[in-house]
């Protein structure tokens, strides 16, 4: 549920008086810290001073200085700590500040032969008014405890989460809250139906199926083969197709041995057949047959030869 605009604004003053009521308690934490360097820092100056009533004679103005001196450095860790405690908001600490200042200002105050010193009467009204300012801290305190929302003051901290639950959750809840209308008894039915399957005949050997076979065609789709038995499990429809196919036993026809290829017989070439093949070049390469009739003369190829180191001799000379 969403909270109203009236409570958010109540929530949102006094969030603004939490935030300034710690501030004041930091503000008391420093004035502790201040009050007390000053209880320590005069215990030396007062302890001194404690020596100059002329009614302390002799050796009791050393005791007379120490003791009024050690009493002034009590004080100030007292106030030290005490201040340290007040400011976390407690009020216990602060009171028994209170007593502690309170009693010391009457011992002064009735002149009551003490390790106090009536010097220290300043701090000791100062000490106490800041304590009776954390008194009304407090107080303020108090009154915020009783506001909804203490101590933070948020509206989001005090307004329900809603948790909003998605798609997957909802259809997985849908489909077990149907699955539940079965528990007890017997299963729903399924929204699909299941193919029904016939039943298988008896088998039929591969031998068979194979014995009438037209030569050239297929014979028809196998079904399962049992490895045991080698045979096939047909149904009825498809052994009523198989009687379709059936035909006269093939004739075996005899086999006829291809006869094997002829290798012909290549001579080995003379030397000067090997000149007239380079002269005819690379046509005369491609067009090379392996027999005597078709290589040229042995005279004719020397003559050719002849003319042409002629020709490169007068090439040469001309050259020169």
């Amino acid at each position: 549920m969403a909270m109203s605009p009236e409570l958010q604004a109540m929530y949102q003053a006094n969030r603004v008086k939490m935030l300034e009521l710690k501030r004041q308690f930091r503000m008391f934490f420093w004035f502790t810290v201040a009050l007390a360097a000053m209880w320590f820092g005069s215990a030396f100056f007062i302890g001194a001073a404690s020596t100059i009533d002329e009614s302390v004679k002799g050796p009791f103005k050393f005791f007379t200085a120490m003791s009024t001196g050690v009493m002034q450095i009590l004080i100030a860790i007292a106030t030290f700590v005490l201040g340290s405690l007040t400011s976390q908001r407690k009020r216990i600490p602060s009171l028994i500040a209170i007593g502690i200042y309170g009693v010391s200002l009457v011992v002064l105050l009735l002149q009551v032969k003490t390790s106090l010193s009536p010097l220290s009467i300043g701090l000791l009204v100062l000490s106490l008014g800041v304590h009776i300012w954390a008194q009304m801290l407090c107080n303020h305190d108090d009154e915020l405890k009783e506001e909804p929302g203490y101590p933070l003051f948020s509206v989001e901290a005090d307004t329900p989460a809603e948790f909003e639950v998605s798609a997957v959750v909802r259809a997985r809840a849908k489909k077990a809250s149907e699955d539940m209308e079965t528990v007890g008894g017997g299963s729903a039915a399924p929204a699909h139906h299941k193919p029904e399957l016939t039943a298988p005949s008896e088998p039929i050997a591969l031998s068979e199926i194979y014995a009438n076979r037209v030569p050239g065609q297929a014979p028809p789709k196998l079904g399962p083969i049992s490895l045991e038995t080698q045979q096939v499990n047909f149904p009825p429809a498809a052994a009523e197709r198989l009687e379709a196919f059936a035909a006269p036993e093939p004739v075996p026809q005899p086999e006829i041995a291809a006869p094997a290829p002829e290798i012909p017989q290549v001579q080995p070439l003379s030397a000067d057949d090997i000149l007239g093949v380079a002269d005819e070049g690379l046509s005369g390469r491609a067009n090379y047959q392996p027999h005597e009739e078709l290589l040229p003369d042995p005279a004719e190829v020397r003559r050719r030869l002849a003319a042409m180191k002629k020709a490169r001799e007068q090439g040469k000379s001309q050259q020169q």
